[in-house]
């Protein structure tokens, strides 16, 4: 159990620490999904972090899950769940306007590396 808690809408324009931990939570993820992308080359997590970019299908098609692959993400579970093709779920998401929600996160998009951008904590 977490405790009690209360949300904040747009809590990172409110409050320095509400921003703050969310650019902690953003560069974590990011190192993390830049050493997995060394450990998994073929899903572009380097550049696409785990987005349903079709760079990330494709490695999904070449390869199958990883360990770290998110079960509860839509496009992984559906691949576990039903028997589709991964061509047919990149249409069912195109026809459904899943695709355009990832389509601003370009394959080739670069991500300010955390080590070059944020400086050391003393």
């Amino acid at each position: 159990d977490l405790g009690p808690h209360t949300a904040i809408v747009d809590g990172d324009a409110l409050s320095y620490a509400i921003a703050s931990a969310s650019i902690v939570a953003k560069v974590t993820r990011d190192r993390l999904m830049y050493k997995l992308a060394r450990r998994y080359p073929g899903y572009g997590w380097d550049s696409n972090v785990g987005y349903a970019t079709r760079r990330h299908l494709q490695g999904l098609r070449e390869h199958g899950l990883t360990p770290f692959h998110r079960t509860a993400y839509a496009p992984v579970r559906t691949l576990i769940l039903q028997p589709t093709t991964l061509d047919d779920l990149i249409a069912q998401m195109d026809e459904t306007g899943q695709m355009n929600e990832t389509a601003e996160m370009d394959d080739n998009a670069r991500i300010d590396r955390a080590e070059e951008s944020i400086p050391a904590l003393a």
